[in-house]
């Protein structure tokens, strides 16, 4: 019965069905995912969304909207951009380099770990990647 099946398998379907058929046929330039993370356990972004991003981000402009950083960190996004509704309803929008520009990258890894959810524990993730953990403990992060 449908009532029986919970919204994270109903998310995961959704999800490859997007990923494996409509952008397989229809092979956009531009992909925009809206908070992928819903619904779904962090196995699933780090196995599953991750990864498409990473093979699909070399032909193809991804903006995703997330609070995630496993989405963030893991699928190798190069710019974070922060969005924030000041007082006077007024949005101002901060971005975030993740590259390897050193004096750059400690400012924009630390504000990025304050702001996504998950943290400096997948930002470090991305550095072991990267160049090893000793290389993300020399930081300061």
């Amino acid at each position: 019965m449908i009532d029986d099946i919970n919204k994270g398998d109903i998310a995961k379907k959704s999800i490859e069905y997007y990923f494996n058929k409509l952008i397989r046929e229809k092979q956009p330039d531009i992909i925009l995912i809206d908070q992928p993370e819903n619904d779904v356990d962090k196995s699933f972004i780090s196995d599953t969304l991750s990864e498409f991003i990473k093979k699909q981000k070399i032909e193809k402009q991804i903006i995703v909207t997330s609070h995630d950083a496993i989405v963030a960190i893991n699928s190798d996004a190069n710019m974070i951009i922060e969005a924030q509704i000041k007082q006077n309803n007024k949005i101002s929008y901060n971005s975030y380099c993740l590259e390897y520009v050193e004096e750059e990258k400690l400012i924009a890894t630390n504000r990025v770990s304050l702001i996504l959810d998950g943290g400096k524990n997948n930002i470090k993730k991305r550095y072991q990647i990267y160049g090893g953990e000793l290389t993300y403990e020399n930081r300061n992060i």
